[in-house]
């Protein structure tokens, strides 16, 4: 099993990678696929890392 500390360094070599063809593009439009793809690296990202908080029976009254 990964660990988190590795799913993060993989994500991060993802989005440094997307970042430096971002760099690279010749075009607005290229950029802007490119800036689509690291929003879902992101959003991606987020929802591995976020804690999920448990609903108590306390937490309907």
């Amino acid at each position: 099993m990964a660990s988190s500390t590795d799913s993060s360094t993989a994500v991060d070599d993802e989005v440094r990678q997307l970042y430096e063809r971002y760099q690279a593009a010749e075009s607005d439009e290229e950029r802007r696929e490119i800036a689509l793809e690291m929003g879902k690296q992101t959003d991606a990202a987020t929802l591995r890392f976020t804690p999920h908080s448990k609903t108590s029976e306390t937490d309907w009254c």
